[in-house]
């Protein structure tokens, strides 16, 4: 995977960015994997029980390896798609909640910082013209691709404006919000995993 750097305070992270347990002690055919961005991190549920990630995890009966990055884009999930496949990962399932298209890493010294709205206007020049969405649509197709050929359940959908048209469905209701008055809180929570629990 690839390293993040993250600096959101009060989530508990593993040594690679990550909300989920150190990856050398995961067994991933035993797992499932759910990317995203902020929403799957579970920025706004400070309670790991609460996460997306948990409350699947309960559902399925298995563990549920969180990998979702606050600001995330898609093609930071086709980076870390292409990582697993290489070093031989082979989950049990995978569930992809696609970030906003018009997001993208950028990469400095080989660190990656994740870019959109929030960025210096100087990096977005990048996205003019919807690049950034032609760009990601292709890596929608492409990471649905590797998982279909290394045999591997996949389930996709997006909260985000302007992928409608890439993906399974859109979800647009908020049940409740997170401690951050932005993101997703327990109660939507619930309801996604409950909704990904019935699609997959």
């Amino acid at each position: 995977m690839i390293k993040i750097n993250n600096s959101l305070p009060g989530y508990q992270v593993n040594s690679m960015g990550y909300r989920t347990a150190e990856f050398d002690s995961i067994s991933w055919t035993d797992s499932y994997i759910i990317q995203g961005c902020s929403a799957c991190f579970g920025v706004g549920i400070p309670d790991n029980d609460n996460t997306i990630s948990a409350r699947l995890s309960s559902k399925l009966q298995a563990p549920v390896i969180n990998l979702g990055v606050s600001g995330g884009s898609v093609e930071l999930q086709y980076f870390n798609t292409i990582e697993m496949i290489e070093d031989g990962i082979r989950p049990k399932g995978v569930f992809m909640m696609w970030p906003n298209p018009d997001r993208f890493p950028f990469f400095n010294d080989g660190i990656l910082e994740n870019c959109g709205a929030w960025s210096d206007p100087d990096k977005l020049s990048w996205a003019l013209n919807n690049n950034s969405f032609h760009h990601n649509f292709y890596h929608h197709r492409a990471v649905k691709i590797f998982w279909q050929l290394a045999n591997v359940p996949f389930v996709d959908f997006s909260h985000h404006p302007g992928t409608e048209n890439g993906v399974d469905c859109h979800l647009s209701k908020f049940l409740d919000l997170g401690d951050d008055h932005s993101h997703w809180g327990p109660k939507t929570a619930e309801h996604v995993a409950e909704m990904l629990f019935q699609k997959r």
